[in-house]
């Protein structure tokens, strides 16, 4: 018999019992999930989905108190005590992992040492024994703030953590960290990742990126090693010449020479122009360095290539001299690269603005040629 069958006042009571039967529960499950009793006491919020771990924040290695922080009352605030405030740290982790290692910044930047060894210990075996992957991502990337500590248990759960999403923060602490311990298993890793056609999937572009981090002759050998390779696609090796530019090493030098000599790829040149201006101000008081690269970035101010011209202006900006105005006024004036970019509705209708990206970056290096010439110093890189 259906509902319409039955009287009115009793399809009337039957709603009203089905609309306090879904108040209770919807009641039930937000006091239960904000007590934290969705999982195990040991696993909070299990059913929690993993995160972006590119959403990270870029914190300092070694934190300071951030402005407004009282140590004062941090330390005399309720249930600070080190198991009370990490076991509410971790229940929060896979719900807030941002706002978490911001708050994980203050504690350690106010707390003792004995407290800190104590937040290092449970970040660490919460990262190998936690079933929740959103809490073991955030264990990783929090563990960056204990670079001496850390290191170890960082490398020994990138190589047995299943997840590729856990194992990609874990290959960016790493790079963080910058210890050259952690080039192999992250060299091995881009290796792993392959596919058949020589891409490079989620943790080997990670992986990629931290050795140059990484920095040291070591890291270029790895980075020169992948840059040799046959088999490895242009986008991989693409990253591979941002990673040699990070490393900012005199050595990085000939494979990027190389890729810049390339006529067939514009798209591996514009980043090897790139990559040059990384190596170049990194090396500004290296004058045998910086009289191998000006020459290599002034011709490039004439390549057909509009990414390897603004790419070459970006890199005189750092190291140019005064003989490089003339020409990077010439490109500020007459280059005639560009496109156009929305800017958004306005009456109804998309509103669109030309930009010319040689000839604004042209104009940056001019200023900053001018003022470093003019203090007698060094611009700041506008890296």
């Amino acid at each position: 018999m259906g509902l319409r069958a039955l009287p009115k006042p009793a399809r009337l009571a039957i709603g009203c019992a089905l609309a306090f039967a879904l108040l209770a529960s919807g009641y039930w499950l937000g006091r239960t999930s904000t007590e934290g009793r969705r999982g195990p006491p040991d696993h909070p919020a299990l059913d929690e989905p993993p995160r972006d771990s590119r959403a990270l924040p870029d914190v300092p290695l070694r934190p300071r108190p951030a402005p407004g922080v009282d140590p004062e009352r941090v330390r005399q605030a309720p249930g600070a005590s080190p198991a009370d405030w990490i076991k509410g740290f971790l229940a929060q982790l896979p719900r807030d992992p941002s706002g978490c290692l911001g708050r994980l910044s203050e504690k350690i930047a106010v707390s003792e040492a004995e407290e800190e060894a104590l937040i290092a210990e449970a970040l660490a075996r919460h990262l190998f024994e936690d079933d929740n992957p959103a809490v073991r991502d955030g264990c990783a990337a929090c563990l960056i703030l204990f670079p001496e500590e850390a290191f170890e248990p960082l490398r020994t759960a990138f190589e047995s953590e299943p997840r590729a999403d856990v194992r990609r923060t874990l290959a960016f602490a790493l790079g963080r960290i910058g210890k050259e311990g952690a080039i192999e298993p992250l060299a091995r890793a881009v290796q792993e990742d392959r596919d058949v056609l020589g891409g490079v999937g989620l943790v080997g572009n990670m992986a990629i990126g931290a050795i140059g981090h990484i920095e040291g002759p070591q890291a270029v050998r790895a980075l020169t090693a992948l840059w040799e390779d046959p088999g490895l696609s242009r986008d991989a090796k693409r990253l591979v010449l941002s990673s040699l530019g990070d490393a900012g090493q005199p050595s990085s030098l000939e494979p990027v020479f190389g890729a810049l000599g390339s006529k067939t790829d514009e798209y591996i040149r514009g980043m090897a122009a790139y990559a040059l201006g990384q190596i170049a101000t990194r090396n500004k008081t290296d004058q045998r360095a910086l009289a191998r690269v000006r020459p290599v970035l002034r011709k490039c101010l004439g390549d057909a290539n509009t990414e390897v011209r603004r790419n070459a202006a970006l890199g005189l900006a750092c190291v140019g001299e005064a003989q490089d105005i003339p020409a990077l006024r010439a490109l500020a004036d007459t280059d005639d690269a560009h496109h156009t970019v929305s800017q958004g509705m306005r009456d109804g209708s998309l509103v669109y603005k030309t930009v010319y990206p040689v000839r604004e970056m042209a104009r940056l290096a001019v200023e900053r040629i001018a003022r470093r010439l003019k203090a007698g110093g060094q611009a700041q890189t506008p890296y």
